[in-house]
């Protein structure tokens, strides 16, 4: 998940918020708002960097390749799983909206 800050392009809520939390998520660890804030930062660096190329800037995915972000069913419903494999990836299919 990535994306271009500038030019009106703004990360998804849903993949940005993935990016910030997976510390949260998968480590357990909590903090106070400033930290957070500095997560939110740094969550937005990393999905520039390493997610928006297949994702999309605004989390709409490439087909059937690269799923969504934005509106993802799959996201949805299993919120906290999703963080965890950006952390550490998943082997298999998925279906999101559907779609394998």
């Amino acid at each position: 998940m990535r994306s271009k800050r500038g030019g009106g392009c703004r990360i998804p809520d849903a993949g940005l918020l993935l990016s910030v939390l997976i510390f949260f998520a998968c480590s357990g660890k909590h903090s106070d708002s400033v930290k957070f804030q500095q997560y939110y930062v740094q969550g937005e660096q990393l999905y520039i960097k390493h997610c928006s190329n297949c994702h999309q800037a605004n989390g709409t995915g490439l087909g059937l390749v690269f799923p969504p972000l934005n509106q993802s069913d799959f996201m949805d419903k299993n919120f906290e799983q999703v963080l965890c494999l950006m952390k550490h990836g998943i082997k298999g299919e998925l279906i999101v909206n559907g779609k394998k």
